[in-house]
């Protein structure tokens, strides 16, 4: 990789490669659709179960399947799961959940398996309890065409391959990709198509970075690597909602969660068709779609959510309405002062933590930056003083990891 690639990356933490800028067809397609006005939510449960029902319809999957997907403790994983139990028994499901005991994506995902009678397989991801290979780590690099967050990417991978093989025999796996999406959780970073195509851009670079520092050398235009113009000339499809598409799905999400060999209802026309063309109204923050979720299964839907604060989706009461607040609260603080996090908000991997003790994800993050310091890909960066800085209290573990992934990749394709 050259600067101007690298800088891309350091940027994003994934590689905006313009191969890869589309956006489905069936997306466009949906979106110029005439929205429907009555009998929303019938119509909502009626275009999931639909989507779910085209795939084995046309898929013809073998009686025996087990189907396995990555339970979380959100929205998206929590719907495939409910759809699934609409065509096989729970017998033939297995989810996967995994993260720190503690922590509300891991035990309400073991809750919601739980509830749902479904084989749940539970991978403890403390320092103490995971170790980090870097030879195995190095060669899921090497199946990748492009840099990305490659610790978080290596997790979902390792998680997803273990429940297979613990399935055995003949698996279905499914993802719940597009799924936040499409129903409208990203809506409030995008802004009013009237400001133009390139104000979205400099949102959408603002938005998808997360550094606490500037990985970029001098004179780097974060909107340089972005389409030039809109991938579509739909007037009804919002020019922020083209960039996530085009780029943040395909580059970034779609090779994290949703390898080829996965089915995902989110993506099936019935469900586009029905959710896209909705006003803004119906679909910013998901409120529509929580709305469906609830009413189709409320058994499941009335356990604790990641997504309301390990509430559930029912916030119109007064704790619900004070979870919401305290929790606008504590994303702030922990953004402004991340040493205030605590394992119950821990996602995946406690990745700040760890960089502080000693461990085998500390060992390998810090031999990485030691080689790629001596290969000096990115001379305008003092990679030691970031360490320092961090072990001192510093909030730099994303920054550390990028960096560390860039060597990762780097070695992987030498």
């Amino acid at each position: 990789m050259n600067e101007a690639q690298i800088s891309k990356f350091l940027h994003y933490s994934f590689y905006p490669n313009p191969d890869q800028w589309s956006i489905p067809e069936k997306i466009i397609d949906a979106s110029g659709c005439a929205p429907h006005e009555s009998s929303l939510i019938e119509r909502g449960e009626a275009a999931l179960r639909e989507s779910v029902e085209a795939i084995f319809q046309s898929e013809s999957f073998p009686e025996n399947a087990t189907h396995t997907f990555l339970l979380s403790g959100g929205l998206d994983s929590r719907t495939i799961l409910a759809l699934l139990l609409d065509q096989v028994g729970p017998d033939q499901v297995a989810v996967g959940s995994y993260g720190v005991p503690g922590a509300s994506d891991y035990e309400i995902s073991q809750l919601v398996a739980q509830e749902a009678g479904v084989t749940s397989y539970h991978y403890d991801l403390r320092p103490q309890n995971f170790k980090w290979c870097y030879e195995k780590v190095l060669d899921y690099a090497k199946t990748l065409p492009h840099p990305t967050r490659m610790f978080e990417a290596y997790i979902n991978h390792y998680a997803r391959t273990q429940v297979v093989q613990n399935c055995g025999g003949a698996t279905v796996q499914w993802s719940g990709w597009l799924g936040e999406t499409t129903a409208g959780s990203h809506l409030s970073h995008y802004l009013p198509n009237e400001f133009g195509w390139d104000a979205q851009r400099g949102r959408f670079a603002r938005w998808n970075n997360g550094t606490t520092v500037d990985l970029t050398p001098i004179g780097f235009d974060p909107r340089a690597p972005l389409p030039e113009e809109p991938p579509s000339s739909r007037s009804n499809l919002n020019y922020g909602e083209q960039l996530d598409y085009a780029v943040r799905q395909q580059c970034f999400i779609k090779p994290f969660v949703s390898p080829s060999d996965c089915f995902s209802p989110f993506l099936d026309e019935k469900w586009l068709r029905f959710i896209l063309p909705l006003p803004h109204r119906l679909r910013v923050n998901r409120r529509l779609f929580r709305k469906i979720v609830r009413r189709t299964w409320p058994s499941l839907f009335a356990l604790p959510t990641e997504t309301n604060d390990g509430l559930p989706l029912k916030k119109d009461t007064f704790p619900g309405r004070v979870s919401h607040l305290f929790g606008r609260i504590r994303r702030r603080l922990q953004r402004d002062l991340p040493f205030l996090s605590t394992y119950k908000q821990v996602q995946y991997f406690d990745f700040g933590t760890a960089l502080r003790t000693e461990n085998s994800f500390s060992g390998l993050v810090r031999s990485l930056l030691t080689r790629l310091d001596d290969r000096a890909a990115v001379p305008w960066i003092d990679v030691d003083r970031l360490w320092k800085a961090h072990k001192e209290g510093m909030g730099l573990n994303l920054d550390l990891r990028i960096l560390a992934g860039l060597e990762l990749w780097l070695e992987a394709h030498e």
